[in-house]
């Protein structure tokens, strides 16, 4: 048997938004673990603008996600970037 996906919000913005996702889906009786990606920029605020490169430290709160299928819930795909991190 495989493991449960986990809905996982790639920033906290999102935590409530993911969160409705996973507890319809429970309510619906579809088990699943939860989790929020929590990014932190590590260079300059401007190379995301800019197109250089810079480098991000993540931190996953909730369910561990390592060897499960993930299902990030994301608001709009025109700002991707934190799923990307993610």
């Amino acid at each position: 048997m495989s493991p449960t996906p986990v809905i996982v919000a790639p920033e906290p913005g999102l935590t409530t938004r993911a969160s409705r996702f996973y507890l319809e889906l429970k309510a619906n009786g579809i088990g699943c673990g939860f989790a929020t990606v929590c990014n932190r920029l590590t260079g300059p605020r401007h190379a995301r603008s800019a197109g250089l490169d810079y480098s991000s430290e993540a931190t996953i709160i909730g369910d561990m996600v390592k060897d499960r299928d993930c299902i990030i819930v994301d608001d709009m795909i025109d700002t991707v970037y934190p799923a990307v991190l993610s």
